[in-house]
């Protein structure tokens, strides 16, 4: 099974869900789920919590944790220069 992860999760979690995905425990979701911010209908893939609508609205929002993040973040944060 080899599905796109969203680009609306931060790195901790589009990994948690890769994870799942190569490991065989991901489950789709059979209806759409519920967003815990607007309340509707409208998350299409499992395990998020926060539609596509109030993520972007958000002003970044992990689509699975809720967390602030940005892609200009993910950069190079972790990379250090030694000179």
């Amino acid at each position: 099974m080899n599905l796109v992860v969203s680009d609306h999760c931060c790195p901790k979690c589009s990994g948690v869900i890769q994870w799942k995905i190569d490991y065989g425990k991901y489950k789709p979701l059979s209806r759409p789920g519920k967003c815990v911010r607007c309340q509707e209908r409208r998350i299409k893939q499992a395990y998020h919590t926060l539609c596509e609508n109030c993520t972007s609205e958000g002003g970044g929002l992990c689509a699975k944790c809720g967390e602030s993040w940005s892609k200009e973040e993910d950069g190079d944060e972790d990379i250090e220069e030694d000179t």
